[in-house]
């Protein structure tokens, strides 16, 4: 029997700007199994406030999948998992109740952490992912919120993309002949009947940063769709820059 596991490689990115003061230090914690192999992380911010890092690492834990694990402290949720793994292996596979995860530190710049959180069921192939920034001063996650001043004209733009790139893509790729209409009719059946972006849907992002560590673009990720209609639907984003956010930007991504 073939197992799929999720491996994610984590790169730490610290900014040596002299301009940025570092009070929160970003740890990888790993276990793994041996037979059949299988790799496990876990992220723990570690920082002289112990109130602080406690509350950035509940806030990163709340994107766990795995809910049926209780404690925060992440060295327990590691030896936690690694048994609920362990289990998945030794008992039926619809009886396993782990859900495989991975962190990897996309960007650590002035304090704001971005993080990319990924995850699969045991035995399945398709990968799913959540994105987040953390502000590492307050241990808050950075919401839509607390970034704009009305996040629905964000919200409205964003659906409104989405939909035109595969509109564009029908046209660009001349799905209307006959000889292409079966797969004009599941681009226009998607359109129909896919559940437009809420508010939290902007929670998913990530700061694209330029050559001086200033946010020069926002990217808001979005999962595909699995099984046979994945190459169609893909997971993806949608890109806006700061100068489109910027009349409507409260706090965070302009200085």
């Amino acid at each position: 029997m073939k197992y799929f596991f999720l491996a994610i490689s984590i790169s730490l990115f610290l900014s040596c700007s002299t301009q940025q003061k570092v009070k929160s230090q970003i740890v990888l914690l790993t276990d793994s199994i041996q037979k059949p192999y299988a790799f496990l992380s876990e992220l723990k911010i570690v920082s002289k406030n112990k109130i602080l890092s406690e509350k950035i690492n509940r806030a990163i834990q709340q994107l766990s999948e795995n809910e049926a694990i209780k404690t925060i402290i992440p060295e327990e949720r590691l030896t936690i998992k690694k048994k609920l793994l362990e289990d998945c292996f030794n008992l039926n596979n619809s009886e396993c109740s782990y859900i495989l995860e991975g962190y990897k530190v996309l960007s650590n710049i002035n304090n704001i952490l971005n993080i990319k959180y990924s995850y699969n069921g045991f035995e399945n192939n398709e990968i799913w992912n959540k994105y987040a920034c953390f502000d590492l001063e307050t241990g808050e996650r950075i919401t839509y919120d607390l970034m704009f001043i009305n996040p629905n004209i964000v919200l409205e733009e964003y659906n409104q993309r989405y939909i035109s790139e595969i509109k564009t893509y029908i046209k660009k790729n001349k799905l209307l002949t006959e000889e292409s209409k079966e797969e004009y009719e599941l681009y226009k059946e998607h359109l129909e009947m896919k559940t437009p972006f809420k508010l939290q849907d902007l929670n998913n992002f990530v700061a694209i940063y330029d050559k001086t560590d200033k946010i020069k673009s926002v990217r808001f990720q979005y999962n595909g769709t699995g099984g046979v209609y994945k190459s169609m639907f893909p997971n993806g984003y949608i890109e806006f820059t700061i100068d489109e956010l910027k009349p409507i930007v409260k706090k965070y991504l302009i200085d």
